[in-house]
């Protein structure tokens, strides 16, 4: 089952090693191109408790554009996150973007925002009902990579919530002719490890980035033999 917001949209079936693609009506789940709070637009997919799990993707498409996201399921959830994307580099159209949404009832963030790789401001925000949204929407030619997102503590002791980052037009690199949206589940802090692989593409010519968040002060990375940075929290 679909809900979105609350209200049902539909019921579906699926069938073993098959896909079944729900198509979102565009008009229940577009944001706009603004800061947003408390729009009740969550798109939520449930199973009967009779069913088997499933694995669960996002796409978004327009025209030319497209990019998708494996989904966490609620129990892969925390309560902090770090915002990861790119720097926008039209200053008509392309904007770093982050989404919050809550998956219990009054859910209180501290937003620690992150202005291309230097503390800035700080806000709070609530969401006050299972399936809220809450998205910002920062300002032309600034990257938040690195904008820190917590529960409150003082508010909504040991609840989760759900996050989404990227761009909704980002070129990489930033001499590129054409771009296309960042878009992607992040996962919290508490699941982050020390030891990764990253399969780059084939050819000279293709381009390969990494972007790295320290969660600690003095973090030390090494990047196979070649390379090796320390960073400072939220830094990349």
């Amino acid at each position: 089952m679909v809900n979105i917001g609350g209200v049902k949209l539909q019921d579906f079936q699926v069938q073993a090693a098959q896909i079944t693609e729900i198509d979102i009506p565009y008009n229940k789940a577009y944001l706009g191109d603004r800061t947003t709070q408390n729009t009740t637009q969550g798109i939520q997919v449930i199973v009967d408790d009779a069913d088997p799990a499933v694995v669960v993707y996002a796409h978004i498409y327009a025209d030319a554009r497209s990019e998708a996201t494996l989904l966490l399921p609620i129990e892969g959830l925390g309560s902090s996150y770090y915002a990861m994307g790119w720097r926008p580099k039209d200053p008509n159209d392309a904007r770093f973007v982050f989404n919050i949404v809550a998956i219990t009832e009054t859910t209180t963030v501290i937003i620690q925002q992150r202005i291309n790789n230097a503390l800035s401001s700080t806000l709070t925000v609530t969401l006050n009902h299972v399936g809220d949204v809450y998205q910002f929407v920062g300002n032309a030619d600034e990257n938040y990579t690195g904008t820190h997102v917590k529960v409150d503590p003082t508010n909504s002791d040991c609840k989760t919530f759900a996050m989404f980052s990227g761009d909704n037009l980002a070129y990489i690199p930033s001499t590129a002719l054409t771009g296309d949206p960042l878009f992607q589940q992040l996962y919290a802090t508490n699941y982050w490890w020390k030891k990764y692989v990253y399969v780059p593409f084939k050819g000279p010519d293709q381009g390969n980035y990494l972007r790295i968040i320290a969660k600690e002060d003095n973090t030390k990375v090494e990047i196979g033999t070649i390379t090796s940075v320390t960073l400072q929290q939220g830094a990349f």
